[in-house]
Formats: C-alpha cells, structure tokens, sequence
C-alpha cells in the first residue's frame, strides 16, 4: 500500500491538528505562538508558509481566531511605531 505526501498532509491536518485544536487554552497558545514565530520567520509565499496557513485555518475554532488576531494586533501595534 502506498501512500503519497498530498494524502498524509490532508490527515495530518485533518486529524492531528483539528484535535490539538481541542487542547486546553495554554497549549493552543504554545502551538499558536510557535506557528506565528515560524510563519514570521519564512518567506512570504514560500511552501511553508503555505503549509502554516493550512494548519491555522484548520484550527480555526472561535476561541483560536480570536487569539490569532489578538496576536496580529500586537505586532501591528509594535511595527506600526516604526513607520
């Protein structure tokens, strides 16, 4: 049986991430942070930002939305200074 990487990718983030999702709040917020730090540090539009905006959108519960944009307010508050 053979399985390509388009087939494990569509598990992973159906089954995996939509259960991390149902974490208790202070292990969202390390899954969410580090996936902010990672998405922050690639480039845009390479694959894994791709991938990274994959996974958020799979963990898009309300309690998750809101501590994403309450995470993209932050940073634009801190760069908006320094324009």
């Amino acid at each position: 049986m053979l399985i390509d990487r388009s087939q494990v990718y569509a598990m992973v983030q159906q089954y995996i991430w939509s259960e991390i999702c149902k974490l208790d709040s202070p292990a969202v917020n390390i899954v969410l942070d580090e996936l902010m730090r990672t998405a922050v540090d690639g480039p845009f539009g390479s694959r894994r930002s791709e991938i990274i905006t994959d996974t958020v959108g799979t963990l898009s519960s309300i309690n998750v939305r809101g501590r994403i944009l309450s995470k993209l307010r932050k940073v634009n508050r801190r760069i908006g200074h320094r324009f």
